[in-house]
């Protein structure tokens, strides 16, 4: 089965050997050093979002021939769009949920039709086969439902380096917490809420960084991944592109831009690939 039919038909599909393996230390090498320095604390690990933007030194990956090769063979087309929606993980868990954004606002009408088709990458830089990758509820992205429980869901297995395509719409989690874990967070999390209380913020907190360090020495395996979109270039692309890039500027507090690398448009235009210019925030 071609890799668009099983992301027609499942919502997701894996691809081997995107990257080779001194590409993914590459990579791994990147993240190490961004996270020692920045980032955000997300479920006891780190997450960078606008990371196209926030960690230029991994720009390479967007216009890397065999991700293109790739996307083109999923949509089965070459007009394609940059969207600039790039994630950076380091250890975090995640629970349920789409990627259409909370209430679907990265879409500006419905997007649970046919010719609704927003792929996301997400290349894991480790191997996983101990359901602590990407675990899907298969043809879920056919529904506007959410919140799928453990029962028909598929954990992905993949190695270092391999791509897993998902459709936006499709209900997936990441790894889930340890015992250990889940008091930390739910510990965390309750601080958070006294904290937004006694100073009467409206912003929330969100869960102590300082957690996300102590948690880095609990006796596990640092996992990183990199998540990021390319979409059609048609008009559901540029809604989510416009979309969820607000989101993203909106969600980190401290940007050290708000324009791409040097070198990375030229390079995607080079390829052929139109690109997504951040405006104000609309979602």
């Amino acid at each position: 089965m071609s890799v668009r039919n099983e992301l027609d038909e499942s919502g997701f599909a894996v691809v081997p050997s995107v990257l080779d393996p001194d590409e993914v230390a590459r990579l791994r090498g990147t993240l190490t050093t961004h996270f020692g320095e920045r980032g955000s604390a997300f479920n006891l690990g780190w997450t960078q979002p606008n990371a196209a933007i926030e960690c230029p030194d991994i720009s390479w990956v967007f216009s890397h021939p065999k991700v293109l090769e790739t996307y083109r063979d999923a949509y089965g087309s070459n007009d394609l769009l940059f969207t600039g929606h790039c994630d950076i993980h380091q250890d975090s868990f995640s629970a349920w949920h789409k990627d259409t954004g909370s209430g679907d606002c990265y879409f500006d009408e419905d997007c649970f039709v046919e010719e609704c088709r927003v792929i996301k990458m997400a290349i894991y830089l480790q191997d996983h086969f101990d359901e602590a990758g990407l675990t899907v509820a298969p043809g879920s992205h056919r529904s506007r439902q959410w919140g799928s429980s453990e029962d028909g869901a598929r954990s992905i297995a993949s190695r270092a380096g391999d791509a897993v395509l998902f459709d936006v719409r499709i209900d997936h989690r990441g790894r889930r917490p340890s015992s250990t874990e889940r008091i930390m967070h739910t510990t965390g999390m309750s601080v958070s809420k006294i904290i937004r209380r006694v100073t009467r913020s409206t912003h929330a907190p969100g869960e102590p960084a300082a957690l996300s360090r102590i948690a880095e020495h609990l006796p596990r395996t640092t996992r990183q991944s990199v998540f990021f979109t390319i979409a059609l270039d048609d008009r559901f692309g540029e809604q989510f592109a416009r979309n969820n890039m607000s989101r993203q500027r909106r969600q980190y507090a401290d940007p050290i831009g708000d324009s791409y690398p040097d070198g990375l448009a030229e390079r995607m235009g080079e390829a052929g690939v139109a690109v997504f210019q951040p405006d104000l925030p609309n979602c």
